[in-house]
């Protein structure tokens, strides 16, 4: 089932140097890394943003765990005291809290009876989020704003490793017990093309520049944006959700890129369906 720990940690002077996303994905990679046969495939892991200072010495740092099938290789309750680098910050894990969760079978199954409807939310970033894409001559190229399709990830057939793929889709397809895949891919797989995003005025998407993977500038976008879900498609738009908080969004999740927070109303007991969505206050 995904797992997420908030880690708090403690350092003394300030470093010379500030903390970079390759950093943080190095240190990550020594606590739970990957077999050798796996190392060039998608991580079991996300980082939920880059560590963020608190206040007096304190970051505080979320990571997920996204593997159905096995626990992680440290638990990061054994981190406690423990002191680690990430570049020249040297820092003592103070504290260690699991979150709570939901496992992948109440994510999944969202078409019960009691299960809730999202209608309309408010999805706004952590840490810049980095879409990329090819254009017609095979090139990389940077879209630095959002894409509801994007947002959510692709499922792709691999001639060798069959069914995977990135984001919250290409997450369940690779981490979530593959029975309860195969129906729940069926229903979710084209929502995300039919969502009508709008603007956010209070959290508008700007551009930004981060440094990516290897040190070299990128462009990707920081901000808001709000999602209503077609007519029939809010279960299936609570599942999405529910997943891209611990999977992230675009390129270089696992260091710590296209962390993503959601807020959202919703209805209990609407299944599948229902075209209403509960207010937070009536």
């Amino acid at each position: 089932m995904p797992r997420r720990w908030t880690l708090v940690l403690h350092g003394g002077a300030r470093p010379a140097r500030r903390m970079r996303a390759h950093d943080c994905h190095g240190l990550l990679n020594a606590w739970w890394p990957q077999e050798d046969g796996e190392h060039a495939e998608a991580k079991r892991w996300a980082a939920h943003g880059l560590p963020r200072p608190v206040a007096d010495g304190l970051w505080s740092w979320t990571v997920n765990w996204l593997d159905d099938d096995r626990d992680p290789p440290l638990d990061p309750a054994d981190l406690r005291g423990r002191e680690c680098r990430i570049g020249d910050p040297r820092l003592a894990v103070h504290a260690v809290v699991e979150l709570p969760h939901r496992d992948y079978a109440r994510i999944l199954d969202v078409w019960r009876q009691d299960a809730p409807t999202v209608r309309d939310a408010w999805v706004h970033t952590r840490s810049p989020v980095l879409f990329a894409a090819r254009d017609d001559r095979g090139r990389r190229v940077w879209l630095p704003r959002p894409d509801t399709r994007r947002l959510f990830g692709f499922v792709r057939e691999h001639p060798v490793h069959g069914l995977g793929g990135s984001g919250a889709l290409g997450g369940a397809v690779r981490f979530a017990p593959r029975p309860l895949v195969v129906d729940w891919l069926a229903e979710v797989e084209g929502v995300p093309a039919r969502l009508e995003p709008g603007r956010v005025e209070h959290d508008p998407v700007r551009v930004v520049g981060v440094e990516a993977a290897g040190g070299h500038p990128v462009r990707g976008w920081e901000g808001g944006v709000r999602l209503e879900a077609a007519d029939g498609d809010a279960a299936a738009l609570a599942s999405l959700l529910a997943l891209v908080e611990y999977t992230g969004a675009g390129k270089y999740t696992a260091y710590g890129f296209g962390a993503l927070r959601v807020d959202s109303a919703t209805a209990p007991g609407g299944g599948r369906g229902t075209d209403t969505s509960g207010e937070l206050f009536e």
